[in-house]
């Protein structure tokens, strides 16, 4: 729990920073390794770090598409006060008391999902699968790889 919380606290210092997406994608490798490790459910482990890029993604302006998106809409408006800090001491706020609901109350109401089936050994599929579309004009439509 208290490395979960240390990572998650992580992740939301670097959100303001960095796109959310970036982050979140990152950090999954290390969320579901330390779920295994914990023996839960993937769930329980993913959430609280969706949840820590979204809070800390509020801080700043570059924190999140959508404070982009209303900071060119303000802009187009004539409001030109707006800069990367200026949501900052609600964004805090935002991510102080998220952070703390999540790992207080929130953590009863996450639900504890496994992950999804692990089909390849059952079906006995490679690791990577790839499928690739020739269109009719293609100089390679109708060959196989081995020709």
């Amino acid at each position: 729990m208290t490395r979960l919380l240390l990572l998650s606290v992580l992740v939301a210092a670097l959100s303001p920073f960095l796109n959310n997406t970036v982050v979140v994608v990152i950090f999954i490798p290390v969320f579901l390794g330390l779920a295994q490790q914990a023996q839960e459910a993937p769930s329980r482990y993913l959430m609280p770090l969706s949840f820590s890029a979204i809070l800390g993604g509020t801080v700043t302006l570059m924190g999140t598409s959508t404070n982009l998106v209303v900071w060119g809409l303000a802009r187009e408006r004539g409001y030109l006060d707006l800069h990367m800090f200026s949501i900052a001491p609600l964004g805090l706020i935002y991510l102080i008391v998220g952070l703390a609901y999540l790992f207080t109350v929130g953590r009863w109401l996450i639900p504890r999902r496994g992950g999804p089936p692990d089909l390849s050994r059952k079906y006995d599929i490679r690791r990577y699968i790839t499928e690739l579309e020739v269109g009719e004009g293609s100089p390679v439509a109708g060959l196989t790889c081995r020709t």
